[in-house]
C-alpha cells in the first residue's frame, strides 16, 4: 500500500513499535504530560522562568506482536483456548485497497518482488538506513550549543560547517526535526518541510545572496517556526548563531483560546489545557466571568503599556526585551478577561497586572521535550 502511495523513504519501514496516540492530542495526562521532566542542561533558567516546569509522561502505544505472523497468532489463541475472530468484510476483495492486496497475496498472484519476504527485507533495509541516519542526526543535535528560554519557547544554538561534515542524507533532517519539535506549535513535524532548512543550517556554504556572495543573514519559515541565522565570525569555519521562535500567528490563531470559568468561590479543581501546542496551563481565579488564554496581540500591548505607570511600563518592557525580543513577544500567552478583553497577566513572564482584583493564579508547564 505504501508503494502504491508513492512512498520511497522512511514510509517503507512499516508500522512503528511504539508511538503516541494521535487522537489524544491535548488530553492532559494522556498526551505527553502528567508528570514533570528533569530539566535539560541547555534549558536556560532565570528568576522569570524558574517556576515553569517541563511536562513529561503521557500514554504510549506499544506493539510487541509486530514480529509475529498471523498464523502464529491464530495458533497461539487456539492453543490457549481463545476464540479467534476475524472481520468477515476482510474477505471482500474489492471493498478496500487493503483487501485487494490481501487477496492477491493469499492467491499467490503478487510479483516476486512484492511477496511478503521481499517486502520484509525492504522494510528491514529501510529501518537500518533510518536508524543510522537518526543516530548520526542525534549526535549532531546533541553537539549543538542550545539554549531554550521557557518564557517564550525561543531556542538559540550555534552551528559551524564542521558540525555537518560527512552527514548521511537524512541525518541533517533528523537534527532539524529534533530542533523543530522543541519550538513548533504543530502536532507533528513532517521531514519534507525541513529539507531546505536542514541544508541551510548544516551546509552553511549554501547560504549565498542574489549576487553569489556568501550571506551573513538567513531567515526561513518552516513547521510553524521562524528560523533566523546570523553569521557571527568571518573565518573559514562559518560559525552561525540561529534563533528559532514560534512563527507569528495568524489572526485566527491569535484568537484561539483556552477558557476557565469559576463555578463558585474556592473551586478546588482546575483543568490543565494545552495552549498553542506549547504550554500546559491551568488558571485559578474566583470570578464568575470567563478568563481566556490567548496570544498577545499588538493592540493589547499598546493599550496595556498606555495604562501602566512609567516604572511599571519600564519593567514590562525589560521583561519583553530579555525574553521575547521583536515580534517574538506576539507569540506569548496572555490571560485576559473575556468581558472587556483586559490583559490581566503574562503567565510565562510571571507578570501580573496591578489592577487585577479577583485572586488570579496559574500553573504552567512547557510541553514535553523528548
Amino acid at each position: 500500500m505504501r508503494l502504491l502511495g508513492g512512498y520511497t523513504g522512511a514510509g517503507l519501514q512499516g508500522i512503528q513499535e511504539s508511538a503516541d496516540i494521535p487522537e489524544c492530542h491535548g488530553m492532559y495526562g494522556v498526551h505527553a504530560s502528567g508528570r514533570v521532566q528533569r530539566r535539560s542542561h541547555w534549558v536556560s533558567t532565570s528568576k522569570t522562568t524558574s517556576r515553569i516546569e517541563i511536562a513529561a509522561g503521557g500514554v504510549v502505544i506499544k506493539r510487541p506482536l509486530l514480529g509475529c505472523s498471523k498464523d502464529d497468532l491464530v495458533k497461539l489463541c487456539r492453543g490457549a483456548g481463545v476464540d479467534w475472530f476475524e472481520d468477515p468484510t476482510n474477505r471482500i476483495a474489492t471493498l478496500t485497497v487493503r483487501n485487494t492486496i490481501r487477496s492477491l497475496w493469499e492467491s499467490n498472484r503478487m510479483p516476486q518482488a512484492l511477496v511478503k519476504s521481499a517486502l520484509l527485507r525492504l522494510a528491514a533495509t529501510k529501518q537500518a538506513q533510518s536508524l543510522a541516519e537518526e543516530e548520526q542526526g542525534e549526535r549532531l543535535f546533541q553537539s549543538l550549543d542550545c539554549s531554550l528560554d521557557l518564557a517564550s519557547g525561543m531556542l538559540t544554538f550555534d552551528c559551524s560547517a564542521s558540525d555537518s561534515a560527512k552527514l548521511l542524507p537524512g541525518a541533517a533532517v533528523h537534527a532539524a526535526e529534533r530542533l523543530a519539535a522543541i519550538v513548533t506549535p504543530a502536532r507533528t513535524v513532517v521531514s519534507t518541510q525541513l529539507a531546505k532548512v536542514a541544508k541551510h543550517i548544516f551546509n552553511p556554504e549554501l547560504t549565498v545572496d542574489g549576487e553569489g556572495q556568501r550571506s551573513t543573514k538567513q531567515t526561513l519559515t518552516a513547521a510553524g517556526i521562524q528560523w533566523q541565522g546570523v553569521k557571527e565570525h568571518s573565518d573559514d569555519t562559518m560559525t552561525w548563531r540561529w534563533r528559532l521562535s514560534r512563527q507569528s500567528p495568524s489572526m485566527a490563531e491569535a484568537l484561539r483560546s483556552c477558557t476557565w470559568t469559576a463555578d463558585g468561590i474556592g473551586e478546588p479543581f482546575w483543568t490543565w489545557q494545552l495552549f498553542d501546542g506549547r504550554y500546559w496551563i491551568r488558571v485559578k481565579h474566583r470570578h464568575r466571568r470567563k478568563l481566556l488564554v490567548q496570544t498577545l496581540q499588538k493592540p493589547q500591548l499598546v493599550q496595556l503599556r498606555h495604562q501602566l505607570h512609567r516604572d511599571e511600563r519600564g519593567y514590562l518592557d525589560a521583561l519583553l526585551h530579555s525574553h521575547a525580543p521583536g515580534n517574538v513577544r506576539f507569540t506569548l500567552p496572555v490571560i485576559v478577561d473575556s468581558h472587556d478583553g483586559t490583559v490581566l497577566a503574562l503567565p510565562t513572564l510571571r507578570w501580573l497586572s496591578n489592577t487585577e482584583t479577583f485572586h488570579l493564579g496559574w500553573d504552567i508547564k512547557y510541553k514535553r521535550i523528548d
